[in-house]
C-alpha cells in the first residue's frame, strides 16, 4: 500500500511517537519500521533518504531523553512475561536477541535472578503444569510418554536434568489443591 503523501522530516517525530505509543518497541525495531515507511514513501514521491534518517536520529533521542524509548526497562519487562509464561532463560536469551535487546538481555536475566531464586526450575514448573507434562498428566505414563515430554521440555530450552527432576516430582497437595484437584 502507498502513501497519500510524501514523508517530510518535519513528520518523523510525530509518526515515531504515535508508533511508540502504541507498540512498546526497542530502538533497533523502531529504526526498522520507520525505514520501512521511508522506503515507502521514497518509492511514490521524491524525497531525501539522509534528512529522514537525521530527523529519525533526532526523534529517537528526544523519545528517550522522555522515556518513550527505554530498552533496558523493555528487556526486564520481556523477560518477566516470558518467564511467567514458563519459558527458560535460554528461550528468554533468544528472543531478546531476536527483538535488538541483546546488549540488555545479561542485565534482565541477571534481574530475574535476583527476583526469583532459581528462575528455570519456577519456569519449568509452569511450563509442565500448562502443557500436563509429569505429576499434571492425565491418566498413565510409561516410558513412551516420558521420553516425549522430556523432548518437549528439551525443546522449550529446559536442561535434561532439570526436565527429568520436574516430571518425576510428585505433586504436594497444595498445589493438588491450587490446581483445582484435578
Amino acid at each position: 500500500m502507498s502513501p497519500k503523501r510524501a514523508l517530510k522530516p518535519k513528520r518523523v517525530y510525530a509518526i515515531a511517537l504515535a508508533h511508540v505509543q502504541r507498540y512498546p518497541c526497542s530502538v533497533q525495531h523502531l529504526r526498522a519500521v520507520m525505514a520501512r515507511k521511508f522506503q515507502r514513501s521514497l518509492a511514490a514521491f521524491e524525497g531525501d533518504r539522509a534528512a529522514l534518517d537525521a530527523a529519525l536520529e533526532e526523534a529517537i533521542t528526544q523519545l528517550s531523553e522522555a522515556g518513550w524509548l527505554n530498552d533496558a526497562a523493555l528487556a526486564l519487562a520481556i523477560t518477566r512475561s516470558l518467564h511467567g509464561r514458563g519459558k527458560s532463560r535460554r528461550y528468554i536469551a533468544n528472543k531478546l536477541s531476536e527483538k535488538g535487546l541483546a546488549e540488555h538481555r545479561a542485565v534482565a536475566l541477571e534481574a530475574l535472578g535476583e527476583e526469583v531464586d532459581d528462575p528455570d526450575q519456577v519456569a519449568a514448573l509452569a511450563f509442565a503444569r500448562k502443557r500436563r507434562l509429569g505429576p499434571w498428566r492425565r491418566g498413565e505414563g510409561g516410558p513412551d510418554v516420558l521420553r516425549r515430554e522430556l523432548g518437549k521440555m528439551a525443546r522449550a530450552g529446559f536442561s535434561f536434568d532439570l526436565a527429568r527432576r520436574v516430571l518425576s516430582t510428585p505433586l504436594d497437595e497444595d498445589e493438588d489443591q491450587a490446581d483445582g484437584g484435578r
